[in-house]
């Protein structure tokens, strides 16, 4: 798509394109958008790697990560009841708080992403 024929640089994206890593997901992750909108957020998810001393982000939290970074305003949706590890909700808000404009390097501070509470 060119950028003359999106002038509004919203981008709706069908979770099934980016779960695997397919060519819509490389030409989505190769622009920026002012808004993106996407849904089935709950299926964005972490889980702990017994080799790994941090979580291991699947497929569709990897490519939100990486697609906010990208965005200037990031709509995630879901209409399923949020049955979720405590920790997906704090990865879901992280991406809510990115942006090309905002600093992950302080967190919380000047629209970035949230912390965690300590444990």
């Amino acid at each position: 798509m060119r950028a003359s024929s999106n002038p509004r640089q919203i981008a709706i994206v069908s979770t099934g394109l980016i779960f695997h890593n397919t060519e819509e997901r490389k030409h989505l992750m190769s622009r920026s958008f002012g808004m993106v909108i996407l849904d089935e957020a709950h299926r964005a998810c972490g889980k702990e790697d017994s080799e790994e001393k941090e979580r291991v982000a699947n497929n569709l939290l990897s490519f939100m990560f990486e697609i906010a970074k990208r965005a200037r305003h990031v709509l995630l949706g879901t209409a399923t009841p949020i049955q979720t590890d405590v920790e997906d909700m704090w990865d879901l808000l992280k991406i809510l708080g990115m942006g090309p404009n905002r600093s992950s390097e302080t967190p919380g501070a000047n629209g970035g992403p949230p912390t965690r509470p300590s444990r």
